[in-house]
């Protein structure tokens, strides 16, 4: 547990690649505003998504260059979702899931 203007004054990112290199798997912050909630939801899950995609390049022996190549993008840009920090669309998403191994399924 730790105070919201620790985070955001470190950063929302490097703060929270700090803690994932800590080991810290989870977080409070008892006052971050409620209007502030839901822009820090979205970039702590952004940062989420790209380490579970990070860690499935990596274990599938890929480069970002390759990974990249793969999926038709630039490897900046697989560099930018790796840091939680461009949003992908769907395809981009899925392509990038397919190209590492890793299965998706939706329900409802």
């Amino acid at each position: 547990m730790t105070y919201a203007n620790v985070v955001f004054s470190y950063g929302t990112e490097r703060f929270a690649n700090a803690a994932a290199k800590a080991g810290i798997d989870g977080l409070i912050l008892p006052d971050v505003p409620y209007e502030e909630r839901e822009e820090f939801d979205a970039k702590a899950l952004a940062w989420y998504y790209a380490e579970i995609l990070k860690d499935a390049r990596k274990d599938a022996g890929l480069t970002q260059r390759q990974l990249a190549d793969k999926v038709g993008k630039k490897r900046e840009y697989i560099a930018l979702l790796e840091k939680g920090e461009t949003d992908m669309q769907l395809s981009t998403f899925l392509m990038i899931t397919q190209a590492v191994g890793m299965k998706v399924t939706l329900s409802y």
